[in-house]
C-alpha cells in the first residue's frame, strides 16, 4: 500500500496496481482519493454531537452493535459518503467517512457510544 500526501487541503492518494502489464495496471488500479478541507476538525470532535443525536432517536445501541459487528459494511458506507461528497460538501460527512473507514476508529466510536450510554444512566 502506497500513500501519497501532497499537501494539507488537497488529497491523499493510494494506488495499488494488481498486475505488471500496463493495460491491466491501468484497468485494475485501485485508486482511493480522500479530500480534506483545510479547516476540518478531527473526526473525534464530532462524536459527542453524533452520540447525542443517536441517543435522541434511540439509535445509539443499534449503531454501536452495527459498528462492532459490521466491518465491511462500515467500509462500504465510508465509500458511499466519499462518493456523495460530489453532491454535498460537509465536514461532518467527511469525518464520518474517516471514522467508518478505519476499523479501529469505528470500534472506538462504538465504545464511546456504550460509555456515553453507561454514564447517562
Amino acid at each position: 500500500m502506497e500513500c501519497f500526501f501532497l499537501k494539507p487541503g488537497l488529497f491523499l492518494l493510494k494506488l495499488q496496481p494488481t498486475c505488471n502489464c500496463r493495460a491491466c495496471s491501468l484497468a485494475r488500479t485501485n485508486i482511493k482519493i480522500m479530500l480534506y478541507s483545510q479547516n476540518m476538525n478531527s473526526p473525534r470532535e464530532y462524536w459527542p454531537r453524533w452520540a447525542e443525536t443517536l441517543r435522541r432517536y434511540r439509535l445509539h445501541e443499534l449503531t454501536a452493535a452495527l459498528l462492532e459487528a459490521g466491518g465491511p459494511f462500515a467500509l462500504l458506507g465510508a465509500q458511499v459518503l466519499y462518493f456523495g461528497r460530489g453532491l454535498i460538501v460537509n465536514d461532518q460527512l467527511t469525518a464520518l467517512a474517516l471514522t467508518l473507514e478505519e476499523d479501529n476508529e469505528a470500534r472506538a466510536f462504538a465504545s464511546f457510544l456504550i460509555e456515553e450510554r453507561a454514564s447517562s444512566c
